[in-house]
């Protein structure tokens, strides 16, 4: 969007633009006109021969293919993706940037020499190797960098910008007004740390959805369970069915949720209990000596008490972490 203003010294807007995720212009939110050339992502738009890409520094992007139009020169890095790729192919969180600023070469006698600069701008005889870099001083001595802040270690390379990213000081110390680390470092780390709080905010989003969806399954369980004793079985059977779909699915999202906090443990009692209730479910249903109430109050019961050794069983882990 670019504001400017207007004669009646209220601002106006000269033109805006509106996209879908991987940077396709929406025709019907953009309007107005003007020079400016620097759209999606802040990238400037070339027209020549009606291509209509972008120009990241490194790579043209094709916002109609949602692809670049050459390898990814960090392709090793990410090997479980297309070198062609875009932001992860997930646009919504991530975004892709030059940010390509350090440099080396190796001379004829096999040493590595590098160097910084505050762009993209190809050196000759370098290679671009990134925003970040890691290299050997001495012995177990080393020099890491992201962008242009570096800070020494002497237990082997570490990685500068997760450092950044987990302690508030340095990114109050970094991101603050006058401080000398650059435009571009200063870009990533804020779109990261945006990008993070999107990422939390999706995962807590998930595991209080879980959550509440397995504690009021149990609880619809439970009613229907109550049905069944007192012989209501029509009503027992729905109460038990619905409350059963909604702790699989709970449970299924808070299980996913685990695995991405890297809690394995508790992922597994999770989907343990789930398997071992499916399991003896089918054993009830196959039973055929028992009526089909028996066969509501014994799978109720089931589930009831699966979902209590569940319980304990994450309580125990929680005691034990």
């Amino acid at each position: 969007m670019v504001i400017r203003k207007g004669g009646n010294g209220q601002a106006e807007i000269v033109q805006q633009k509106g996209y879908y995720p991987f940077g396709m212009e929406i025709s019907q939110f953009s309007t107005g006109t003007g020079t400016n050339r620097h759209w999606y992502n802040g990238k400037e738009l070339q027209d020549d021969l009606n291509l209509y890409w972008y120009d990241y520094g490194a790579r043209f992007y094709d916002p109609e293919l949602g692809r670049w139009h050459s390898v990814d020169p960090l392709a090793e890095k990410y090997d479980s993706y297309s070198p062609y790729h875009f932001s992860g192919n997930n646009p919504i969180l991530f975004i892709d940037d030059n940010g390509m600023d350090w440099y080396s070469y190796t001379d004829g006698d096999g040493n590595e020499h590098y160097k910084y600069q505050d762009g993209s701008d190809e050196i000759e005889g370098y290679t671009n190797i990134g925003a970040s870099v890691s290299f050997q001083l001495g012995e177990d001595y080393y020099y890491n960098a992201f962008q242009n802040y570096g800070v020494t270690s002497l237990d082997g390379p570490i990685d500068v910008q997760q450092k950044i990213l987990g302690s508030a000081s340095l990114q109050d110390k970094l991101l603050s007004k006058g401080s000398d680390f650059s435009a571009q470092g200063q870009k990533q780390i804020m779109t990261a740390l945006i990008h993070k709080g999107q990422t939390d905010f999706l995962k807590n989003s998930a595991a209080l959805s879980g959550e509440v969806l397995n504690q009021t399954g149990t609880g619809v369980t439970l009613v229907g369970y109550g049905a069944a004793l007192v012989g209501a079985e029509p009503v027992a059977a729905g109460l038990i069915g619905l409350g059963n779909g909604m702790s699989l699915v709970g449970g299924g999202i808070q299980s996913a949720v685990d695995f991405s906090n890297g809690d394995y443990t508790n992922a597994a009692i999770g989907v343990g209990t789930n398997l071992v209730g499916f399991g003896i479910g089918k054993k009830i249903n196959s039973a055929a000596r028992l009526s089909a109430n028996d066969k509501t109050i014994l799978r109720a019961g089931a589930e009831l008490k699966l979902k209590l050794l569940q319980w304990l069983g994450v309580k125990a882990n929680e005691k034990k972490k």
